[in-house]
């Protein structure tokens, strides 16, 4: 947890319009990259815990299917995420769809 909380902190450094936190645009949008970023974060922290090495976000992959990607990938070339766990994923992500 302490190596999510201090790279969240340091995300300040990359985007200087954050510090607008009074503008309800740069709040929205420094939402979005919140919640765009979090999955990388949370893979690399559990990768660095294991002593694995980091498995950069892959675009051609969904949201959960990514997030599965940078967490499991061992040795394989491609990675597919397991059909039924990414379903589950999006539903949890998604409940309406």
């Amino acid at each position: 947890m302490g190596m999510m909380i201090s790279t969240i902190a340091a995300l300040s450094t990359f985007y200087h319009d954050a510090k607008d936190i009074l503008n309800p645009e740069s709040h929205q949008k420094q939402t979005l990259r919140l919640i765009g970023k979090m999955p990388t974060i949370a893979a690399f922290a559990y990768r660095h815990t294991l002593g694995m090495p980091f498995v950069y976000p892959d675009n051609d992959l969904s949201y959960p299917g990514n997030f599965l990607n940078m967490l499991f990938r061992t040795t394989e070339s491609r990675y597919r995420p397991n059909p039924t766990l990414e379903t589950s994923a999006r539903h949890s992500l998604h409940p309406s769809r």
